[in-house]
């Protein structure tokens, strides 16, 4: 499989200056700090950084109705999850193409409501050491790409992955254990791999529902249980980060200790990683190299654009707030007509990418 460098971190700015004293503060410790020292927060001069008492409670109320609308998202998400894993068993207990269906339209659902939450996911590449330790749990939930022979026959390759190979043993414990390994793309757990599991390599859905019949074969009842331990782990994933993003979460606690500028920064970067690594690497993969369910994957798209638009805007009412932000390339990408459509086509793909290009490279600068 292709794999593709990930963004570790991007060029700090005047705002990630604050973002260091914060980074000092969490190296080695495995707790949220209790307190963030005055003193470790550098003074400035750069006039930029400076606020008036309204346009700072401005910024605040604006970035508080952000996150609160990422936290109904990711209520949202677990009660999505758990009809999915209901689903999962349902189909387990009745193999079908009709409850093979109902479980890949719910699949779908699900994943599109945790796109709300796609931003948030980049923290940890975009402040890494003040993040990291919540790096695991969007790994497991989230993990892209994916190389599909970790955990299943695709293509000509029989006999592969972990679904096939004994010396495995298939339980939670075990599976988390060898669950991105030696590399973010040898996933087992997450969206994308319980999608292998369902839609298979570009099978019928009744050849995939023959691959989960019960007929004595015991490659056969390993995938039926990794399927069931795959959509599980998900449900319980999700479930702790829900807690996590809740008041006094780890998330949020971590996230409200920043200034609001610093807060506002954040949200650009992880907007331009999103961009980079989940919208425009996929519209650059023309060979499809990267596994995944490509005949719903526009409606995956759409979603995706939907929701870095509404990053976009924003980042412009912060900007309107706060001129210091820069986001000329932010103005010039929120007018394309791919954008505020919300709509992907082949035919738009050069001029969305052209203008993701330029939101990037802004948010890098």
């Amino acid at each position: 499989m292709k794999k593709r460098n990930s963004v570790h971190s991007l060029p700090s700015s005047p705002f990630l200056i604050v973002l260091l004293a914060l980074q000092f503060c969490l190296l080695g410790c495995n707790e949220v700090p209790e307190q963030v020292q005055d003193e470790a927060i550098p003074e400035t001069k750069t006039e930029s950084l400076l606020l008036s008492q309204d346009d700072e409670l401005k910024l605040k109320k604006l970035v508080a109705e952000y996150w609160k609308a990422i936290r109904v998202s990711a209520s949202e998400n677990r009660q999505k999850l758990s009809i999915l894993n209901e689903l999962v068993d349902d189909f387990l207990s009745n193999p079908s193409e009709e409850s093979l269906m109902a479980v890949k339209e719910q699949w779908l659902e699900s994943y599109l409501s945790y796109q709300a939450l796609a931003t948030a996911a980049q923290f940890h590449q975009s402040m890494p050491n003040v993040y990291a330790e919540q790096r695991n749990i969007w790994l497991a939930i989230d993990p892209y790409p994916i190389a599909v022979g970790y955990i299943d026959d695709f293509g000509p390759y029989k006999g592969v992955g972990v679904v096939n190979d004994l010396l495995v043993e298939i339980n939670e414990s075990s599976i988390r254990s060898q669950h991105a390994i030696t590399d973010t793309s040898e996933a087992i757990l997450g969206y994308l791999p319980l999608a292998f599991l369902l839609w298979g390599d570009n099978i019928s859905n009744a050849a995939r529902v023959n691959d989960y019949k019960i007929n004595g074969n015991q490659n056969t009842q390993r995938r039926r249980q990794l399927l069931e331990i795959v959509s599980t782990a998900l449900a319980n994933d999700v479930k702790v980060l829900e807690q996590w993003l809740s008041d006094t979460g780890q998330i949020d606690v971590l996230f409200y200790r920043l200034p609001v500028l610093a807060q506002i920064e954040l949200i650009k970067r992880s907007s331009a990683v999103f961009a980079e690594q989940r919208i425009l690497a996929v519209l650059q993969d023309e060979a499809k190299d990267d596994w995944r369910p490509n005949k719903i994957w526009s409606k995956v798209l759409s979603v995706q654009v939907g929701q870095l638009n509404e990053n976009i805007e924003l980042l412009k009412t912060a900007n309107a707030i706060a001129l210091d932000i820069s986001v000329e390339a932010i103005e010039s990408t929120a007018a394309s007509p791919v954008l505020k459509s919300n709509v992907i086509s082949e035919n738009q793909n050069a001029k969305l990418i052209e203008s993701l290009e330029r939101l990037i490279e802004e948010a890098k600068n």
